[in-house]
Parts: structure tokens; C-alpha cells; sequence
């Protein structure tokens, strides 16, 4: 799982210490889900715990080894390499890159194992050196010719991905676009994007390096230690010739942006996290968070990320979903080609570590049988932004207009719901939404891994279908009894309240103050 990233560092999680014991446990059940087709969260978590404790390890050995300037960068190395575990649990791009016969021939005679990798940790260390000199000897000449590239700008906007941009937005709106700017790494799609609506884009900026700062972590992670610095030293560069007052983040789950965060806080500048997802697993990014003000959607959210980062400040500012704001793009009119009935809204999800080729065909089942089931009812699908399958696609075909698919970029969230009797779907954040919409969603449920946080089936907000029969049965009943769907408005109210904060329109405004005032 983790040759590809360094050899030293494997073996040294690999020694017989309860330490690496527990990383091996965290590894071997992630190996073991994905081979079951789908990871469980339990085991994300189990690994989550088992790349801290490796840290901890060794920085308990070595104290302050992984700072750079009295500023620790250990949470970003750690968050770096969960998601390298997570994407490639096996170590695949070993096999990948066609090394196999080399691993078999180490197999055979260790000696080469033991050598490649010494050579290995000696190109890393000299690598590492090479780009820490070349900063220190030449990042003052950059930090000299950057200058006269920036004019002063107050809110920064951090995004790792063209998609955050249209996040942003409405926030950006409330601020003033000529106020803000994006700060990304600069790539075609994103710049694009940016382009379209009228952003400007920040250029790298550059810092000087002082070889006194650096610390001294083991030859393991000593590659991975540099990169960091390196980057936390463009931050700081790009910062401080901007001179924003502060610098916003979108849930901030990234390595990079957990590097951008200390770099902002090392200079003064606030940092603000808003809410973009629901943190289903509390991996490494959920833990001592970089973030002076955490703002989030309701207290249920907050309960939950206390535990893991009790330093920072929570305010409630309720869902931008909720104002029609966020997330939201195109006409809010969806039009629908089904004859009067009962409209069944599926959301789908893409195959993949948690949803198998058999659970996507097992959703795809349910469709065709409910429809077979009860004649006057519709299907509207709303498929997944990456989800490519075919398969809904197909049915919609058989079905004579009974079935219709809709991609989620299309028409907003609240255009699907508004149109939506029941809402049906597995392993989605889109269902707890729909309780706050006030459509009663059925969860189907497979396995264990298919359990969503926060989970409205268990706060009674929801119907849990445990089978594909008890999903047939639970969406047919409930499409077509409105009684029986209305047992369920109490609870559906409370877990909206609070899950999703107030409901008065005013979430992006609220966001917007606190960026505005760091005091507040």
C-alpha cells in the first residue's frame, strides 16, 4: 500500500510496535472492504487513526521535526498521506508502472529489496536537499520579481478544484467581486472557469527559505516534509503580497489547503471554513483543524467536529442550500414529461470504492420494479455529476415515458425536490437535503459501509430499507399515502433544525458578515 510513497516510512509502519501493529490493522481492513466491494467507514476511520499514530510516533521521537519555522506541518503530511492510502490501498502503481518482475525478483533475493531501497531513500534525501537550496538560494530573486505583480486584495478564495468556484459564488457576490480573488494553482480548467465569470486569479507569490527553519524528520518522509515547506513557503508569498484580510476555505480536506491555512495564520491573516460537505469520515483533515472560524449549517454538524478540533470557533449560519443560493445553477423550473402520478425521485451514485458494479444494478432493479409494481407512478433520476453509466438510460427507453434521467448539473437540488413526491437513494449526502426540503427520503442501506453521516433513518427523518424487497415495498406504500408519509413531519422538522440551522434565507449573508468581520 505505501511502497510506492517511501520505503523507509513502510517499514518503519511495519515494525512490531503497537503502533504500527494498529496502522497494519488500518490497512489491512481497508485491503479487506475494498475487496468486498465497497470501503466501510469504520475502516477509513481505523485508518485515519493508524496514519496519526504513525506521526505522532514519530515526531514524539523527534520533537518538532516536522516544522518548518516554529509553524508544525505534520497535520498536512498526515492528511497527504491518508488520501494516497485511500486512492491506492494496494499499492497498485507499483505493479501499474510494470515493476511486477522486479518485485518478484525481490521476492526471491531480499538483498535487492534492501538495496533498491537505500539507493531509493538516497535519491529522495538528495532530491529533497536539492529543492530546499535552490529555494534558499534563489527564492529571494523570486520573492523580488514577484512583487510588482500584485495589487492589494481583502478576501482570497482557496480552490482546488473549478467546481468550489461555482460554491464561492453567491458568497463572492454579497463581498464584491472586485474585493476578492481565487487562490488556486492556476490550471487551464480553473482559470477558465474563473474567467467566465469575471474572478481574477492570484499569481504565485514566493518567500524566501531559511535553511536555520527547517526541521529534521527521518530519511522516510523527508521528501514529502520538503515539498510542504516548499509550498507553505509560495503561500506565504502569495499572501503577503496580496495582503487579503482573510482567506476562505471549502470544507479544506486537502493537504494544500491545510498548508495554505498555517501559512495565513503564521501571518495574521483569518482563515474561515465553510461548510461543503457533511465529514461522513473523520479523516486526518477533520482533526486539530488550521481554521479560526468554522462556520457551519446547524449545531448536529458542529457536535460532531468539536471532538476532533475543540480550537477552533463554530458559528451557526444555516445552509446556502437553503436560501436557493449554493449550489443552485440554471432555470428552477424542471419540466417533466411523466402523465399525473406520484413522482419517485432516485439519486444516483457512481461505481466505485463504495458502490459496487452489483449495488448500482441492484438500484436500477428497484427502479424497474416499483414501476412494474404500481402503474400510475413515475421515476425521475437524478443522475450523479460523474456518474457515466448507461444503465438508467436504458430503462428510461423500455419505459415509454414512465422514466426520465436528469443530470444533477442541469437542474438544481431544489428544482428536483420541488417536483418529488419521495426521494430514494443509496450511499448519498443528497437524502439528509431532502429531509430539510421536506421530502421524505427511503435510505437503502446494503451493507454497514453504506451508512451516510448524519443519517436521518436513525433520527427516525427517514425510512431505512435494509433489502431491495424492503425498498420496493417501503417506496411503493409511501408514494401514493400521503398519511403515512406525514407520521413522519415531526421528526423531519427537528432534524432539519438541526442539521440544517435556521431556515430564514439569510445563510449567505451570515457567511458573508462573519468573512467581513474578524472579530465576530
Amino acid at each position: 500500500m505505501l511502497k510506492n510513497i517511501n520505503c523507509s516510512l513502510w517499514k518503519t509502519l511495519n515494525s512490531p510496535t503497537s503502533t504500527n501493529q494498529t496502522f497494519s490493522a488500518g490497512r489491512a481492513r481497508l485491503m479487506r472492504d475494498n475487496n468486498e466491494g465497497g470501503v466501510n467507514v469504520e475502516s477509513l476511520e481505523s485508518l485515519t487513526k493508524a496514519v496519526r499514530q504513525a506521526y505522532r510516533t514519530i515526531e514524539e521521537a523527534r520533537p518538532g521535526c516536522f516544522d518548518y519555522n516554529s509553524i508544525s506541518l505534520r497535520g498536512a503530511l498526515e492528511i497527504g498521506l491518508y488520501w494516497r492510502v485511500f486512492t491506492d490501498p494496494r499499492g497498485k502503481a507499483v505493479v501499474n508502472k510494470g515493476r511486477s518482475d522486479q518485485m518478484d525478483l525481490v521476492a526471491e533475493f531480499p538483498f535487492l529489496g534492501s538495496a533498491r531501497g537505500r539507493l531509493g531513500s538516497a535519491f529522495a534525501v538528495c532530491k529533497a536537499w536539492a529543492l530546499l537550496t535552490y529555494h534558499a538560494v534563489f527564492g529571494f530573486v523570486l520573492e523580488r520579481r514577484s512583487r510588482r505583480r500584485f495589487r492589494p486584495v481583502e478576501f482570497l478564495f482557496c480552490v482546488i478544484h473549478p467546481r468550489f468556484i461555482d460554491f464561492f459564488l453567491p458568497v463572492i457576490d454579497k463581498l464584491g467581486r472586485d474585493r476578492c480573488a481565487l487562490l488556486c494553482e492556476g490550471d487551464a480548467q480553473t482559470a477558465s472557469v474563473a474567467a467566465r465569470h469575471g474572478l481574477a486569479v492570484c499569481s504565485p507569490g514566493y518567500a524566501r527559505l531559511r535553511m536555520g527553519a527547517v526541521g529534521r524528520p527521518p530519511v522516510s518522509v523527508f521528501w514529502q516534509y520538503s515539498a510542504a515547506v516548499v509550498q507553505f513557503l509560495k503561500a506565504v508569498g502569495t499572501l503577503q503580497h496580496y495582503r487579503a484580510s482573510a482567506v476562505v476555505f471549502a470544507e479544506g480536506v486537502s493537504s494544500q489547503e491545510a498548508i495554505i491555512a498555517r501559512a495565513a495564520r503564521s501571518i495574521g491573516i483569518l482563515t474561515v471554513r465553510l461548510q461543503h460537505g457533511r465529514a461522513g469520515v473523520l479523516n486526518p483533515a477533520y482533526y486539530d483543524m488550521p481554521f479560526d472560524k468554522v462556520l457551519m449549517w446547524g449545531e448536529g454538524f458542529i457536535e460532531r467536529l468539536r471532538r476532533t478540533s475543540p480550537g477552533c470557533k463554530y458559528i451557526v449560519t444555516g445552509a446556502p442550500l437553503m436560501d436557493g443560493a449554493i449550489g443552485h445553477s440554471g432555470d428552477n423550473v424542471l419540466p417533466l414529461h411523466f402523465r399525473a402520478g406520484p413522482v419517485v425521485t432516485i439519486i444516483s451514485q457512481p461505481q466505485g470504492l463504495n458502490i459496487s458494479r452489483q449495488d448500482y444494478e441492484t438500484i436500477v432493479n428497484i427502479a424497474d420494479r416499483v414501476l412494474h409494481a404500481t402503474p400510475n407512478l413515475n421515476v425521475l433520476v437524478r443522475m450523479h455529476p460523474v456518474d457515466s453509466a448507461e444503465d438508467f438510460g436504458e430503462l428510461a427507453e423500455r419505459w415509454n415515458g414512465r422514466l426520465q434521467v436528469t443530470r444533477a448539473q442541469d437542474y438544481p437540488l431544489a428544482a428536483v425536490l420541488a417536483v418529488s413526491t419521495i426521494v430514494v437513494g443509496l450511499y448519498s449526502t443528497v437524502l439528509s437535503e431532502a429531509v430539510a426540503f421536506g421530502v421524505l427520503p427511503v435510505v437503502i442501506r446494503l451493507r454497514p459501509g453504506h451508512r451516510v453521516f448524519p443519517s436521518p433513518e436513525e433520527s427516525g427523518a427517514a425510512v431505512l430499507a435494509s433489502s431491495p424487497d424492503d425498498a420496493v415495498s417501503a417506496i411503493c406504500e409511501l408514494a401514493i399515502d400521503r398519511t403515512k408519509r406525514e407520521l413522519y413531519a415531526d421528526k423531519m422538522a427537528d432534524f432539519t433544525r438541526a442539521y440544517f440551522g435556521p431556515m430564514d434565507g439569510r445563510a449567505v449573508e451570515r457567511i458573508a458578515f462573519h468573512i467581513e468581520n474578524s472579530g465576530a
